[in-house]
């Protein structure tokens, strides 16, 4: 049997009850728009503050809401974790990327292994990054791999061997297993 672990599901690390998934597409979306139809500014931190204040402007217009400037800086650092530590998992060898399904592989020791170094990457144990290739739009030139050569290089094929991960998580309706029915094929999880 697997360890039984509590992991929250990926909206617990991402969401609040204002900042819904929604909102979060909407501000990566105008982010990722700024950053792939240029910038008038050559100097990168400028151009990353345009950014920021157009999709601000945007976010709180379509939300009637009246968030500053540090509210946003905040939900960018936030995407920039979720960048940087989604590309420091692809970036290790133990992980395998299932694009159809958005699932990442690895043995549980691997993950234990990850999430001890990086906190954070307990976000990405039960799904990958749904919004990878526009985090690599607005965070282009952080050093960050081109997201075609990552998902070239950790892609699996859809119906490829998987280790199990088994788990527990906390789901709104309470705890849910997150074993393995076979020992190969995780079950799935709806946030």
């Amino acid at each position: 049997m697997a360890d039984k672990k509590r992991v929250k599901p990926q909206s617990k690390f991402f969401y609040t009850q204002k900042w819904t998934k929604e909102v979060d597409q909407a501000f990566i979306n105008y982010l990722a728009w700024r950053a792939e139809h240029g910038y008038a500014q050559s100097n990168p931190d400028q151009t990353k503050l345009t950014a920021l204040v157009f999709a601000q402007k945007a976010v709180n217009y379509d939300w009637d809401w009246d968030q500053g400037q540090q509210f946003y800086e905040g939900k960018l650092q936030l995407l920039r974790q979720r960048c940087t530590t989604f590309d420091a998992i692809l970036q290790n060898p133990a992980f395998s990327w299932n694009t159809d399904t958005n699932k990442l592989q690895a043995s549980k020791e691997r993950w234990d292994a990850i999430v001890c170094d990086i906190p954070f990457a307990n976000a990405y144990r039960w799904r990958g990054e749904a919004k990878w290739e526009l985090l690599c739009k607005i965070f282009e030139g952080d050093d960050l791999d081109d997201p075609e050569r990552n998902r070239q290089k950790h892609a699996v094929e859809p119906n490829a061997a998987r280790v199990g991960v088994g788990g527990f998580c906390d789901d709104d309706d309470g705890i849910v297993f997150l074993g393995t029915s076979d020992g190969n094929e995780p079950h799935d999880v709806v946030d």
